[in-house]
């Protein structure tokens, strides 16, 4: 039984870590669509972050991956500048 046991906490854990590097990676490609927006409308970083009621600082940190933002924020984004993206809700959790 134990070593049932180890499999499956190892298991559990690579399936966490998998799922934690994929939500970075999205995260990523998230932040990058964001600077695009920016570069191919001319619409400033500042103006994004007005737009959506958020600081400048908030938005940069969670560019470079050190802060959060809530998935309600990244659709309004999207919607304001007619950009789609794709999020699978599982990698949100």
């Amino acid at each position: 039984m134990e070593t049932n046991k180890g499999f499956i906490e190892r298991e559990t854990s690579y399936t966490i870590n998998t799922r934690r590097q994929h939500r970075q990676n999205l995260i990523k490609q998230i932040g990058w669509h964001i600077c695009n927006i920016s570069l191919e409308k001319h619409i400033s970083l500042e103006d994004i972050c007005a737009e959506c009621r958020l600081s400048e600082t908030t938005v940069k940190r969670w560019i470079l991956g050190r802060g959060t933002i809530h998935i309600d924020t990244l659709c309004r984004i999207f919607l304001t500048y007619n950009k789609k993206i794709c999020i699978n809700i599982k990698d949100i959790d």
